[in-house]
């Protein structure tokens, strides 16, 4: 669920969304309100039409948009094309209209040959406009609003040929680091589980909520590239019991 909507996977792996369908956020090909009367959530409900025999195997909402993770392996997503968020290469919304769902959703452009394991995005309490994703090679990749990607700078990315696919950077956990798990934080943060178990945090760094012993942001424009990669520290939860 984001502030504006809410989507689920059915135990048949078809999706239902509603709530605030402004902008295609919901993927029925329109903009209509869902859920807020009688008669339209249970069986009124219509699936979310995702593509010929296409079924979901995970998803994430936020405030603008909705991605779906594919069993084909490939990722769509619809909504808001606000600062790239739908990683299509361009900034048009997709899915408030008939001819832009099913097979007329573009598939998100993460990359050749690669694919989206698991998805998160960073939040706010006024949007959320960053979605990050864990690939299949253990790397990761931000696109949306520039600033908490944790590339070191402040470029928006997903709204042009040269910010998607290929052309889209991973972040730098640290020389030989890979990634096995990822999680937004409750504020413009993210957070992955590397293959050494230990955690690293980026972002905006308030009251220290990204556990490093400071209020500095982290991968943003402000420490640049070098606050990432070996430089960005890993969270201190103790020693390990015996």
């Amino acid at each position: 669920c984001s502030a504006a909507h809410c989507c689920a996977i059915a135990n048949d792996k078809r999706l239902k969304c509603w709530g605030h369908g402004s902008v295609g956020r919901t993927g029925y090909g329109d903009a209509l309100i869902r859920g807020d009367a009688n008669g339209q959530m249970g069986d009124c409900l219509p699936y979310v039409n995702l593509g010929i025999n296409r079924t979901a195997q995970t998803a994430i909402t936020n405030g603008a948009a909705s991605c779906v993770l594919l069993d084909n392996g490939k990722t769509r997503c619809f909504g808001h094309g606000l600062y790239g968020l739908l990683l299509t290469g361009g900034t048009t919304d997709i899915g408030d209209s008939a001819t832009e769902i099913g097979d007329n959703f573009p598939y998100a452009n993460i990359g050749t040959n690669r694919s989206i394991v698991q998805f998160t995005h960073s939040a706010s309490m006024q949007s959320q406009l960053t979605n990050c994703a864990l690939l299949d090679d253990g790397t990761v990749k931000c696109w949306g609003i520039g600033g908490t990607q944790g590339l070191g700078d402040n470029i928006t990315r997903g709204i042009s040929a040269s910010t998607v696919g290929d052309c889209l950077p991973t972040v730098n956990f640290g020389i030989g680091r890979t990634a096995k798990l990822i999680t937004g934080t409750s504020y413009y943060g993210t957070c992955v589980i590397m293959d050494t178990d230990q955690a690293k945090c980026w972002g905006i760094n308030t009251r220290g909520r990204l556990g490093i012993g400071d209020t500095l942001a982290r991968g943003g424009a402000n420490l640049g590239p070098d606050g990432m990669g070996d430089n960005l520290p890993a969270i201190n939860l103790g020693e390990a019991p015996y």
